[in-house]
């Protein structure tokens, strides 16, 4: 399952890079299941 993670707005670019996504719908960042939640 996901993770839903806090992101501002100021570090979503680095949300990003590490492998984050934005879900549109819940207008939240997640972390897919395939990555490592130690790099968040």
């Amino acid at each position: 399952m996901p993770l839903k993670i806090n992101v501002p707005y100021s570090d979503k670019d680095v949300a990003k890079s590490k492998g984050a996504f934005w879900d549109v719908e819940q207008k939240t960042w997640f972390v897919p299941d395939h990555k490592d939640i130690n790099d968040f």
